[in-house]
């Protein structure tokens, strides 16, 4: 998974070309046109994100300003739910005809999870490598996307808009680091944090296929996307079943930014499988 979050572009090639495969086969499904009727129709979706976090953390301890301790976390989702303090997700829309917007926004805590300090460096380039014996990283995430699409395609249960937006991540971090003896930069022990801001405006294509004579669907989204980070792209992709009072959906979902080196986390990416449940309200 490494691999892949260092090369986000690939990806957004690959998310915009599935969209395109999509339009360039949509035919109609279950007749879903009601949507589209010049009325107001809202959905509200509860979701759990089973998500592995995987990036690169600069921590300044608060008595040597010019001491950076660097971690880096790669946690499957197995381990994120082991460490998991407190999580809460979901998203929204509203369509009136034509124009839609949406807000997704999720908040975790993780607690302290045994992580390796790789590098110590300190001024005039000088460089420490610990031999970390029990050093702990425990993280704190708001993650919010917000967009105004327009639909470019809807016929029965497949539809597409093009959506602008943006993207807000809040992140806290906190090191706890054990070393087997001194460094000449820092002592044994030891305590550090960090809590970064990160704002980034969006493009990006939304919607669902829906397969003919089915009650089955498969949506699909993709982002990219600047700001205070660099680059900034989520994409996801899946399935889902259509119900009278809404759908359930299985998918895959990734999220990816870089680019901050002046921020507590200079590359950050989570990555895993969702289930949500979309009521039409």
């Amino acid at each position: 998974m490494r691999d892949m979050s260092r090369n986000p572009f690939g990806l957004v090639r690959c998310a915009l070309l599935a969209a395109g495969l999509f339009a360039s086969f949509l035919v109609p499904a279950r007749a879903a046109d009601g949507d589209y009727d010049g009325n107001w129709h809202f959905t509200l979706t509860p979701y759990l994100w089973l998500a592995g976090v995987t990036g690169d953390f600069e921590f300044t301890p608060p008595r040597f300003p010019n001491v950076h301790a660097n971690v880096s976390v790669d946690e499957g989702p197995i381990d994120v739910l082991k460490h998991l303090h407190f999580g809460l997700m979901g998203a929204a829309s509203a369509r009136k005809d034509n124009w839609s917007a949406f807000t997704d926004m999720m908040y975790v805590s993780l607690g302290g999870d045994r992580q390796a300090v790789r590098t110590v460096t300190g001024p005039l380039g000088i460089v420490d490598i610990p031999v970390d014996i029990g050093s702990s990283v425990a993280l704190k995430e708001f993650v919010t996307t917000n967009g105004i699409g327009y639909s470019i395609f809807h016929d029965g249960n497949t539809e597409a808009d093009v959506f602008a937006g943006f993207r807000y991540v809040g992140l806290s971090a906190d090191l706890d680091w054990r070393f087997s003896t001194d460094l000449n930069l820092l002592p044994r022990t030891g305590h550090a944090s960090g809590q970064s801001d990160f704002w980034d405006g969006l493009i990006g294509v939304r919607g669902r296929y829906g397969f003919a004579g089915t009650h089955w669907f498969a949506p699909f989204y993709a982002d990219i996307g600047t700001g205070s980070p660099d680059f900034t792209t989520q994409v996801s992709a899946g399935g889902g079943y259509a119900f009278p009072w809404g759908d359930v959906g299985l998918m895959y979902r990734y999220l990816y930014f870089s680019g901050s080196n002046d921020k507590v986390a200079s590359n950050l990416s989570l990555h895993g499988v969702l289930m949500d449940v979309t009521f039409h309200i």
